[in-house]
């Protein structure tokens, strides 16, 4: 039997917002004022997803329907409809890759897929078969300081 809570928290500097999803237990968030008191925003329940908008300060909550926000503890990407842009950025940080698309085309594209213990290379062709995506591969240079740059990746579509 499962004891305690079990959340999860998205919050990269580069995003516009932070997510915070729960399965079971409780979570409270908080803001607390510059002279030091705790407000108390929200109490969340199970399967509630709470997004912080860091441009209006707002927090908008969801009801989670499925899978995706969990999916990772067990080694899964899922995505669900999600437009190319955002899964460029989850593959990006994923496979530790720096993603760029090239072709503004692409933007509209969403995907659905859960991909289980494939690499990155797998990803891309499967997404090259399903979709007019086409894709290259940089190679990791070696830096100066004896590190490797991160491989860069570069979508296309592939009527160009």
């Amino acid at each position: 039997m499962a004891r305690g809570t079990t959340f999860n928290i998205m919050a990269y500097p580069d995003e516009e917002r932070i997510e915070t999803s729960l399965i079971n237990g409780r979570v409270e968030l908080q803001r607390e004022n510059p002279d030091g008191k705790v407000i108390p925003l929200l109490k969340m329940k199970p399967t509630d997803l709470a997004i912080f908008q860091k441009n209006n300060n707002e927090i908008i909550t969801r009801t989670i329907e499925d899978d995706r926000y969990f999916s990772w503890k067990e080694g899964k990407l899922v995505f669900d409809k999600e437009p190319m842009g955002e899964v460029a950025k989850k593959l990006g940080r994923w496979f530790n890759v720096d993603i760029q698309i090239k072709d503004p085309e692409l933007l509209e594209l969403t995907y659905t897929a859960t991909f289980v213990q494939e690499t990155l290379p797998q990803v891309l062709e499967l997404m090259a078969v399903a979709s007019p995506v086409k894709y290259s591969i940089s190679k990791r240079e070696k830096m100066s300081n004896g590190t490797f740059s991160k491989r860069k990746i570069v979508l296309t579509h592939r009527g160009k």
